[in-house]
């Protein structure tokens, strides 16, 4: 029986050091990825400061957040709309537009307008502005990023189209039965918030924000501590009960 006991209590205090040991690596993770997005906000605080560029002058390192300028003609007919956009509360959508620019063998880039409110149906897209003839547009560089728990959306025959998330080789599949043969700049261009073309413009440069992270590690370090003082006092008291 004595015997039973101390290899119960042998297999709970091993799975205790390893919950207390996962809970303390995830809290660690959680610096680190503070860490790493407080380099990447510098570095964003830097690039975004240059003046913008010609498109024609960026370079393959310079797709992530860098400004430019480009002078085009938005292909309102082909707009796609990235759908479950959140703003202030309100569900809604990004409306991204090709831009067939003027001087650049990149002669497609797709513009992110900003974001639309949804008026609640599925079935009824939102009412949309047009500006005709050549623009010249400021913004900056983004690279959007695959989301895993984006669910697939059946693409229709009718524009605008509805996307769960921004996949430009699959947007360029679709330009191509339109537009013929094209080269697609291989990144969205976000236009700047002071812009007069567009809608509302709120960026996000991640996610996630240093201060949530630095949050969710306190919270790992916290429990980590409660399991470490909850197995202390039980270990205290069933010591005592065994003396006694």
């Amino acid at each position: 029986m004595t015997k039973n006991i101390s290899t119960l209590v042998i297999m709970t205090l091993i799975f205790i050091a390893l919950v207390f040991a996962g809970l303390i690596k995830l809290g660690m993770w959680q610096l680190d990825r503070a860490d790493e997005k407080e380099q990447y906000f510098s570095s964003i605080m830097v690039r975004t400061a240059q003046p913008h560029q010609p498109l024609a002058s960026v370079t393959a390192q310079d797709l992530s957040q860098y400004p430019v300028v480009v002078s085009g003609t938005l292909l309102h007919q082909y707009t796609f709309l990235l759908d479950n956009i959140t703003n202030n509360g309100r569900v809604g959508y990004h409306v991204l537009v090709p831009l067939l620019i003027d001087d650049y063998a990149a002669k497609v880039i797709v513009v992110n307008l900003g974001w639309v409110a949804g008026n609640g149906y599925r079935d009824i897209l939102p009412e949309l502005n047009t500006w005709s003839g050549s623009v010249e547009i400021t913004g900056n560089l983004h690279q959007p990023s695959d989301n895993p728990y984006a669910f697939e959306m059946k693409v229709g025959d009718k524009w605008p189209r509805v996307i769960a998330q921004i996949e430009l080789d699959k947007i360029t599949q679709q330009l191509q039965i339109p537009l013929g043969d094209l080269h697609l700049f291989p990144a969205v261009l976000r236009i700047e918030p002071a812009h007069q073309v567009g809608y509302q413009k709120q960026w996000l440069w991640v996610n996630m924000s240093v201060e949530k992270h630095l949050g969710y590690a306190v919270q790992w370090f916290t429990l980590a501590a409660t399991l470490l003082i909850l197995t202390g006092v039980f270990w205290r008291r069933n010591s005592q009960k065994e003396t006694a």
